[in-house]
């Protein structure tokens, strides 16, 4: 009783609180809306900045969960501590809906703790969790639970709301406003957890080995792609039919933060309007009625080795004459890397780090650190801009921009079994990047079938350099990648796998390049990996965990540590791309362009190949003068240095 009458006293000083009045001047918005109904209001003062249809009653699909949210967390004293038993009942009342979940059928008379089944709640839009919620608090009774929604709602003065149920599925006699869901959010906002939970991109339940990803691409960095909002803290996605998508969404920029509401937004070429329009309001909204103090990082990502330093460039612009334009830089994890005050980022040890750079009013952007690796894209034809319907070709010089240290650039595919091809964007692509002062290597998918095909693959490969790029041809600073991904390699034999992949090395290792091995586990439990790598030859090893750890270095059969490891499938560029741009990967500081015998060292053996190689090379006769690139009379490890910019690899 005492909990209840210290809610009720503290929703009546957050409803006082929490009624929104309009701004005095207003600004005019500088984008057409596709969403019928936003709000946008400066918690602060709750003042309203933007508003369009903000009292008219909509369907709130799964933002509903908001308010779902409030009855668990003033209905259970202690969040963390309590468990709650998945039961297998309270899931019939979804079944046959596809509603999302966040796969408690699975865990059905297992235990987990009130905190871990809001998580399950808010981020993946869990509507399994909402009803085993339900039914713990309600004790069995389903229509006690929402009766207490609405009861909430009433008490936050949303007379313009009703629930029908805990989860956001029924559209008739269940609606709000978003001026409602202003209040309810802001109360959800005091709760405990509420911040943090609605904040964390992913959370994995104890026995699970995916992680549940958060459905608010705002917040998300890494998956967000052009949603992704540097400013964004949480909070709400939901989205049917009828309700269009919606979004309840926060943003904190300095000392101000904001609240957006977005319902009944459309879907325009692909494009879910709620999410984009609501950060376009944001930028909008901090543009027009907050300190203009921006901040701007030269890169978003740098790579510095283990034991050396980098800076960080920053410049601050619109910094009004009363304020400080001094940045503060801080560390997400200074064990991996510390920053000092003047932006020089120290590795310690492998691993990423987030470096912010703030400003006085708390205005911030950031640069990822990648700590002993460097980290590319593998691009082909394939990758652009789908963000209009069309495919546009990729931004080379907003990738150049990005910090990216490579790209793995496909020349084309077959054998003389398949009509040999280029890729579309092979000479555009090389081009772009050379330009753009970006590293670059090529990848050639292979569909050999014996050693004879795979050396006539190699042979079309070094026409193609020669015929398309014959200008750029010393630009390439990365192996050859031979793609063994095709599934006809996981029928042959490993003795044939073997010989096909060093057959096509050995052609090329004769023109001075380099090569790789890409495949996935399959094809490397399918290959001599000892005889591959006793002929120089390096492994791409294409792996995509769900969680991705940095800090330690990849494996293939938990022995064997690959050149290059591509990590993801796609790579959001939002710079470069509206959409996806790119598959992305890390390739370790410990392998050298210049280590032909994979030593880790750049040493006279070394030297000594790369001299050989430059000879063998058609229009080069290397001779001792042209080695001995520092005039000291010898042939050494510093010679090798330059060399590796002049030799093909």
């Amino acid at each position: 009783m005492k909990k209840q009458i210290i809610c009720t006293i503290l929703s009546f000083v957050l409803i006082l609180s929490a009624i929104p009045f309009s701004a005095n001047a207003t600004v005019e918005l500088d984008f057409e809306p596709n969403t019928e109904t936003l709000l946008l209001v400066d918690t602060k003062t709750d003042t309203v900045l933007y508003e369009k249809n903000a009292h008219l009653q909509r369907p709130m699909a799964s933002t509903t969960k908001i308010m779902t949210y409030i009855v668990v967390a003033e209905s259970i004293d202690n969040l963390e501590n309590t468990m709650i038993e998945i039961k297998e009942e309270p899931l019939k009342i979804i079944e046959g809906t596809g509603a999302s979940v966040a796969g408690l059928d699975k865990h059905i008379g297992e235990s987990f703790s009130a905190l871990d089944l809001l998580y399950c709640l808010m981020l993946p839009s869990g509507c399994d969790a909402s009803v085993e919620l339900a039914d713990f608090v309600g004790d069995g009774d389903y229509d006690l639970f929402i009766k207490m929604m609405n009861d909430k709602a009433k008490a936050l003065g949303c007379n313009d709301t009703h629930f029908e149920e805990c989860n956001g599925l029924i559209d008739e006699n269940h609606y709000t406003t978003a001026n409602d869901m202003y209040r309810i959010t802001k109360y959800a906002q005091s709760l405990p957890y509420f911040k943090a939970v609605t904040s964390t991109p992913s959370y994995t339940l104890k026995g699970d080995s995916v992680p549940m990803f958060n459905t608010n691409y705002m917040i998300d960095r890494e998956n967000g792609g052009k949603y992704y909002y540097k400013y964004a803290t949480g909070v709400k996605t939901g989205s049917t039919d009828i309700a269009g998508k919606c979004l309840v969404s926060t943003a904190k920029k300095g000392d101000t933060e904001l609240m957006c509401i977005a319902l009944k937004g459309a879907v325009v070429n692909g494009t879910n309007c709620a999410m984009a329009e609501s950060k376009k309001l944001f930028e909008w909204g901090f543009k027009n009625f907050t300190d203009n103090i921006e901040i701007e990082v030269e890169n978003r990502y740098k790579s510095v080795e283990i034991n050396r330093s980098i800076k960080i460039n920053s410049t601050v612009t619109n910094c009004p004459t009363d304020k400080d334009p001094h940045i503060t830089y801080t560390s997400s994890n200074p064990e991996i890397a510390e920053v000092d005050e003047n932006g020089i980022v120290t590795a310690h040890k492998m691993g990423e780090v987030v470096i912010k750079a703030i400003t006085e009013t708390g205005n911030f952007d950031y640069c990822v650190v990648n700590c002993g690796f460097k980290r590319g894209i593998d691009v082909s034809s394939r990758y652009g801009d789908y963000s209009n319907g069309s495919k546009e070709p990729i931004d080379w010089k907003a990738i150049g921009k990005y910090g990216l240290d490579f790209a793995i650039i496909r020349a084309g595919w077959g054998s003389e079994d398949y009509p040999n091809q280029n890729d579309a964007e092979f000479v555009s692509n090389v081009k772009g990047a050379t330009e753009n002062n970006i590293d670059f290597g090529l990848s050639f998918i292979s569909y050999a079938v014996d050693k004879e095909t795979a050396k006539a693959e190699a042979e079309y490969l070094l026409r193609e350099i020669k015929d398309y790029i014959p200008e750029y041809a010393d630009k390439i600073a990365f192996p050859i990648a031979y793609n063994m991904s095709d599934n006809q390699f996981l029928s042959m034999t490993k003795e044939q796998n073997t010989e096909i992949a060093i057959e096509f090395s050995k052609a090329l290792k004769e023109k001075g390049y380099s090569t790789v091995i890409y495949g996935k586990k399959k094809l490397f439990n399918n290959i001599n990996i000892g005889e591959i790598k006793d002929n120089n030859i390096g492994l791409w090893y294409a792996y995509y965990p769900y969680e991705v750890d940095f800090s330690q270095k990849i494996q293939i059969n938990g022995s064997v540590t690959p050149d290059f490891w591509q990590y993801r499938t796609d790579g959001y560029i939002p710079e470069a791309s509206q959409n996806l741009s790119s598959s992305m990967n890390i390739i370790y500081m410990t392998f050298r362009l210049g280590d032909i015998n994979r030593d880790n060292t750049i040493n006279i053996n070394d030297v000594t190949y790369l001299q050989k190689a430059l000879t063998g090379m058609d229009g080069y006769n290397c001779d001792f003068e042209q080695t001995d690139v520092n005039g000291d009379g010898n042939i050494d490890i510093n010679d090798a240095t330059e060399l590796q910019r002049i030799l093909v690899h």
